[in-house]
């Protein structure tokens, strides 16, 4: 059995990153045919305590794979390389932070002896870009300076991010396509009643400006049906959710919005079975795990066409929208849509929905590019 060691800011029972967390949960639960090796913080994002019942700086059994859990300033070269002794590949997520930058140094200087493969997740995309855009062109050049990127593959979920990654290092770098992996699909899910003319939506993400909250409630100002709306995600960025919570207060009587704080990662099927739609105006998604878990539970998403769902017939089975977000009306048009939806027809909907998600998980899991990045 090969051994995988992935290199990560945090993970299991971490939840605050959002994607990244659960991406790599669902890789490592899915392909039990290797064996991973997962280091990463001891806390969780912003927290100041590490996590209950772990062994800190030591190797803990933890779902399908062994976790080290690193204390502040622990993730030294010296740690690092000890980690990757014995192993056939080491997996790294993301590059900016400092272990992916002590990995590269590791692996130029020949300490590491396996291949290193490098999850871009996003960081070389123009959006990207134009949050601290400067440092990180500098930072580019600096490391292809120094050589740091030689030797280095890079784990990609799509074509378009491969050439992101191709024009910031290089057209000849290698990449490696892997889609990510979606949580896997009950059998069955929990059946919602509808009265015609009204219907329960959600937001679910990190509060944040990228995940764009604000749109979804500026085109709910302008839908007519009665509609409870609730927002869930950890908070990034709190002066944000403060203007989003002033935008509700601003919204009609027919519209009933409340923030419900944070939702239980591992249940969040549970969650999302009690709405009829989901709308996700995200201003980016390398792929939007939340777009698959509520498709699992029956729940309708709504969501921006700057995701990777649009090449998956979402709206060709009618089971989602997919609609830009330059303008709300589509967002408002198609909230509209599936309040006007009777109980007969919401059931159909609904189960539509799990079939897509079902068929989809089926054919990611098949299909998947980390059999090659591990194997």
């Amino acid at each position: 059995m090969r051994k995988i060691l992935i290199l990560m800011g945090r993970y299991y029972p971490g939840f605050k990153d959002g994607g990244p967390v659960r991406t790599m949960i669902n890789v490592t639960e899915s392909l039990r045919e290797f064996d991973f090796y997962i280091m990463c913080n001891d806390r969780d994002r912003g927290d100041t305590e590490p996590y209950k019942d772990i062994k800190v700086n030591d190797w803990n059994k933890v779902l399908n794979s062994s976790v080290f859990y690193v204390s502040p300033g622990g993730f030294s070269q010296e740690a690092i390389k000890k980690a990757a002794e014995g192993k056939d590949v080491v997996y790294v997520c993301g590059c900016y932070d400092d272990y992916a930058i002590k990995t590269f140094k590791l692996k130029k200087k020949k300490q590491i002896d396996c291949p290193v493969i490098v999850a871009s997740m996003g960081n070389f995309a123009d959006s990207a870009f134009k949050r601290k855009g400067l440092k990180k062109r500098a930072f580019v050049f600096l490391m292809k300076l120094f050589g740091y990127f030689k030797g280095i593959t890079w784990s990609v979920t799509s074509e378009y991010e491969m050439k992101d990654v191709k024009k910031r290092l290089g057209k000849n770098t290698p990449c490696i396509i892997a889609e990510d992996l979606p949580r896997k699909v009950k059998d069955s899910y929990a059946p919602k009643t509808k009265e015609k003319g009204k219907a329960k939506g959600l937001f679910l993400s990190r509060i944040c400006a990228h995940k764009n909250l604000d749109f979804a409630l500026t085109a709910l100002k302008d839908v007519k049906a009665d509609i409870e709306y609730d927002i869930y995600g950890p908070i990034q960025e709190q002066e944000y959710l403060d203007y989003c919570l002033d935008l509700a207060k601003m919204l009609p009587a027919n519209i009933k919005c409340e923030y419900k704080g944070v939702a239980d990662s591992e249940n969040i099927d549970k969650v999302f079975e009690k709405y009829d739609f989901f709308t996700f105006p995200s201003k980016s998604e390398n792929y939007g795990h939340v777009v698959f878990e509520a498709l699992s539970s029956g729940c309708v998403p709504i969501i921006s066409d700057r995701t990777p769902w649009g090449k998956m017939g979402l709206v060709e089975d009618g089971v989602g929208y997919i609609l830009p977000i330059d303008k709300t009306e589509g967002f408002t048009k198609a909230i509209e849509e599936i309040a006007e939806l009777d109980d007969k027809e919401s059931q159909l909907l609904r189960k539509k929905a799990h079939e897509k998600a079902v068929e989809l998980g089926e054919k990611s899991l098949k299909e998947t590019g980390y059999r090659m990045i591990f194997g």
